[in-house]
């Protein structure tokens, strides 16, 4: 697999642990969310929230594919082990891949 590759199923990791802290994408302007907002990003953590904590085929699919040891990360999220602050800005401001 090549490096773009394996950082795009990095993203996808990344934007799942994001929507689990109902991290708004910044593609609008800044202000209040609206209602059906705030019910986009609620459901969006819910079945981020699900998809981590199942570990079902698809997550570990999608880990493998990004380099990422499923069982560590899953058991890590459970356990409240994750620096959301670290993984919000891990991609930097804009949402785009770091380099």
């Amino acid at each position: 697999m090549t490096d773009d590759a394996r950082a795009l199923w990095a993203a996808v990791v990344h934007q799942a642990l994001l929507d689990t802290a109902g991290v708004r994408h910044r593609t609008g302007p800044v202000g209040r969310c609206s209602a059906i907002q705030d019910r986009a990003l609620e459901t969006a953590a819910r079945r981020a929230d699900a998809w981590i904590r199942t570990g079902g085929k698809d997550y570990r699919l999608v880990c493998a594919y990004a380099g990422v040891d499923a069982d560590a990360l899953r058991d890590r999220y459970i356990a409240g082990r994750i620096d959301m602050h670290a993984v919000r800005y891990l991609y930097g401001s804009s949402g785009k891949g770091a380099g």
